[in-house]
C-alpha cells in the first residue's frame, strides 16, 4: 500500500530570514545518523532560482500526510553547503542539486584549539560534563582568544544544562576534531548528542540524551490492559505478519570483531606501560579475539584508551529493512528517527534502536530505509 507524503523545503539566509519555499523538485534525499552529521540533497527542477539557497543558511525539510492526520512537522534541519553539481544542458536547461549537512556539522568544523596539558584539553570528569565543556570552550561563549588559540564563539548556540551522566574518564584531546572527540565519548557511554532548534528566537541548542535520541516505542513491558509499553507509548512492531516490512537484512558477521584490547603507552622492554580491556560477555571455545592498540607516550589513561578502542571494535548485529507505510504504523506519526521499536523477523523478537534513517523521494514514490542496532532495556 503506497501512502504518499507531502514535502516542503524552507531555505533561509545567514540571518535566518526566509529565502524561499520549495515544494517542487525532481528528487529529495534526507539522511539521519546517530552521533554523526546527517545529509540532505535536493535536485531542483529546471528554472529553479540559484539564489534559493545561501551558503551556511538554514535548510528545513517539513513532511506531512494529511489524509492520515499527520500535520506538517520538521523532518530535517541543517545548513546549506553548496550545489553539487550545477548542470547545464545544450538546450540551456539548468538543473541543480543542493547539498546540506545537519546542524551537528557545526561541531565538525572545530578542533579543540588549546595547547596540551591545559584544563581546556586535558580533563578528568564524567562523560557528559567533559562533552559539554569541550563544546562550550570551542563554540560557546568561552571559546575566545587568547585562551583558545583562535576565536571560536558562535553566539547562536546554546548548551543545555548538564546532568553529569556517564562514567568518569580521563582524556587529553588537544588539537583533535571536536565532533570526533565528543562523539567517541558519547558512543562509549551510551549517550546521544545533537543540535536542535531552541525555543529562543534564532537560537539552536546542543543537547545530550541518555541512550536514545527519540522515545521507546518497543513492545517491552507491554501492559495488556492499556496496550501501552513500559515507557507509556503505543508499541510499534514490524513483522511480516502485519505486512509492514520489506527488504529485510541482518548482518551477524563477526569476522572483524575484537574482544580483547591490549593498549601500550610509554616505557621500553619489560617496563612498558600497558592496560587490558576485555568483553566479559564474549564466549568462544577459542578464547578472545585480541588486538594491540598503540597509544601515544602522553596518553594519560591507558585503561580508558583500551576500553574506548574495544568499544569501537565490538560487534553488534545490525538489522535493516524498509518499513511499509500502513494506516496503523506511519513514520512521522507513530515512530521517528532515533526511536526504539520492535521487530519480529528472522524468527526472533528484537528491540531495536533506529540509528540511521534514509528517505528518498521523487514525484511518484517515497522510500524509507531504516538501519537499527540491538537495544537492551535496563
Amino acid at each position: 500500500m503506497f501512502i504518499p507524503a507531502k514535502y516542503m523545503i524552507y531555505t533561509f539566509d545567514t540571518n535566518n530570514v526566509l529565502l524561499d519555499t520549495i515544494h517542487q523538485f525532481e528528487s529529495l534525499r534526507v539522511f539521519h545518523a546517530k552521533n554523526k552529521p546527517g545529509t540532505c540533497s535536493v535536485r531542483l527542477t529546471s528554472g529553479a532560482d540559484i539564489n534559493s539557497f545561501q551558503i551556511d543558511g538554514r535548510v528545513k525539510v517539513y513532511r506531512a500526510i494529511p489524509q492520515y492526520g499527520v500535520d506538517w512537522y520538521k523532518e530535517w534541519d541543517g545548513i546549506f553547503v553548496g550545489y553539487n553539481p550545477i548542470e547545464k544542458a545544450d538546450m540551456g536547461i539548468t538543473t541543480m542539486t543542493a547539498s546540506a549537512l545537519s546542524l551537528l556539522d557545526i561541531l565538525a568544523r572545530r578542533i579543540i584549539a588549546y595547547l596540551p596539558d591545559t584544563q581546556y584539553s586535558y580533563k578528568v570528569d564524567n562523560a557528559e560534563t567533559i562533552i559539554k565543556q569541550f563544546v562550550e570552550e570551542n563554540v560557546g561563549a568561552s571559546a575566545s582568544n587568547p585562551l583558545r588559540l583562535l576565536d571560536g564563539n558562535i553566539s547562536s548556540i546554546l548548551i543545555e544544562d548538564n546532568e553529569s551522566r556517564g562514567e568518569v574518564i580521563e582524556i587529553d584531546a588537544s588539537f583533535d576534531n571536536l565532533l570526533s572527540v565528543i562523539a567517541g565519548i558519547a558512543d562509549s557511554n551510551d549517550l546521544v548528542i545533537d543540535i536542535q532548534e531552541s525555543n529562543q528566537e534564532n537560537k539552536i541548542v546542543f543537547i545530550v540524551k541518555d541512550k536514545i535520541l527519540g522515545n521507546d516505542r518497543s513492545n517491552f513491558g507491554l501492559n495488556q490492559t492499556t496496550g501501552k509499553n513500559s515507557a507509556g507509548y503505543d508499541p510499534v512492531v514490524f513483522t511480516e505478519t502485519f505486512d509492514n516490512v520489506s527488504n529485510l537484512n541482518m548482518n551477524t558477521d563477526r569476522s572483524s570483531e575484537k574482544t580483547a584490547v591490549i593498549a601500550t603507552g610509554g616505557g621500553v622492554g619489560t617496563y612498558v606501560d600497558y592496560a587490558v580491556s576485555t568483553n566479559d560477555d564474549f564466549s568462544s571455545i577459542y578464547g578472545h579475539k585480541e588486538v594491540l592498540a598503540n597509544a601515544s607516550n602522553t596518553e594519560p589513561d591507558l585503561e580508558s584508551f583500551a576500553n574506548k578502542r574495544r568499544m569501537e571494535l565490538r560487534h553488534e548485529d545490525k538489522i535493516s529493512f524498509s518499513p511499509i507505510q500502513t494506516p496503523k504504523f506511519l513514520y512521522g506519526r507513530d515512530y521517528f528517527h532515533g526511536d526504539v521499536i520492535s521487530s519480529e523477523v528472522f524468527n526472533t523478537t528484537n528491540h531495536l534502536e533506529i540509528v540511521q534513517t534514509n528517505i528518498e523521494v521523487n514525484p511518484e514514490s517515497e522510500t524509507i530505509q531504516l538501519t537499527m542496532e540491538q537495544y537492551t532495556h535496563e
